[in-house]
């Protein structure tokens, strides 16, 4: 039997979050967890702890504060941020922060997929 990855999937759009969701339950990513925000997450999820969080799309200031919040509360956690746009100084910042890995939303679901696997 394939390792499930426990997963939370942050990202303030309903609609995106929903098939983050769907298009992930059908891969090796068991979503515990999928909030509008940070803030949003309960306290059960905040035990044991995701193997992977998914911060949806925001501005890449915000993305890498709320990485490093994640990471104070799990510090083995990997984090990947899906964005929309990013300029070069923004992905500079976001390479030196507590981000594991970005990846643009405009990928195709094997791609996003493929890429969440090698992290």
């Amino acid at each position: 039997m394939e390792k499930q990855v426990s997963t939370i999937i942050i990202e303030p759009r309903l609609v995106l979050r929903e098939a983050l969701e769907l298009l992930m339950g059908n891969h090796s990513y068991r979503v515990v967890c999928g909030v509008g925000s940070i803030t949003e997450i309960s306290s059960s999820v905040l035990s044991g702890g995701p193997e992977l969080v998914i911060l949806g799309a925001q501005a890449a200031t915000s993305a890498a504060k709320g990485a490093e919040g994640i990471r104070a509360l799990w510090p083995d956690s990997k984090i990947i941020f899906l964005f929309d746009d990013v300029s070069p100084t923004d992905f500079q910042n976001l390479l030196t922060s507590h981000i594991d890995g970005c990846i643009p939303l405009f990928v195709s679901p094997d791609t996003l997929i493929s890429t969440l696997d090698m992290i």
